[in-house]
């Protein structure tokens, strides 16, 4: 069946009050709500795993897929068109740190350690024993509530995946007890947000 496909102004658009949420209309008529970590987890998976660089809306069709909001399409041969490789690099980058976090490959934690020498040195030496890429520290030492020897320590790092993580969180509890981790959002976590939302 060859059916003319007709021109539309847009591959995705904003909608209001939508929290950086992206609607993206398709010609079947499906219709799906695609939050920005999905797309730029999708702009990651092009770039890592097809060598594309597209625009957002170019990846929202695959965004859309790995949400896991397509029920209908599994099982099926889907076809998606890549479109849109206008993207600013700085824009890129983004993406690809935000698709990191996504997929639980970027991760931040914070822990208080000894301001003493080789406390630092300690704490990179247990990030290397597990096989982490450290890619940013900061201390901060004048808001830290504990005595004058201490220092907070705000690490942000690059992990091979979520279990790669587990095996982060268990070491530094192992090794330090209290250790506050960002938000580490997995696919679960997204589709817990939604339905809270409903």
């Amino acid at each position: 069946m060859n059916r003319d496909v007709e021109e539309t102004s847009d591959l995705a658009s904003s909608v209001d009050s939508s929290e950086g949420v992206v609607f993206c209309p398709a010609f079947s008529g499906l219709q799906i709500v695609v939050k920005e970590e999905w797309i730029a987890m999708a702009i990651l998976r092009l770039i890592e795993m097809e060598k594309c660089v597209v625009e957002g809306a170019g990846a929202s069709g695959l965004a859309a897929i790995l949400s896991g909001q397509c029920d209908e399409l599994v099982g099926k041969r889907v076809v998606l068109p890549l479109c849109g490789g206008n993207i600013d690099t700085t824009i890129l980058g983004r993406c690809i740190e935000r698709g990191l976090a996504a997929d639980g490959r970027l991760v931040k934690f914070s822990v208080n350690l000894s301001d003493r020498p080789g406390g630092i040195a300690e704490l990179c030496t247990i990030l290397a024993s597990v096989g982490v890429s450290i890619k940013d520290v900061m201390h901060e030492r004048a808001w830290v509530t504990r005595d004058v020897f201490s220092v907070k320590v705000k690490v942000m790092c690059e992990t091979r995946d979520l279990e790669h993580v587990r095996i982060l969180q268990d070491v530094l509890h192992q090794n330090y007890g209290i250790v506050h981790f960002g938000d580490i959002p997995t696919p679960e976590l997204y589709q817990k947000e939604d339905s809270e939302e409903d």
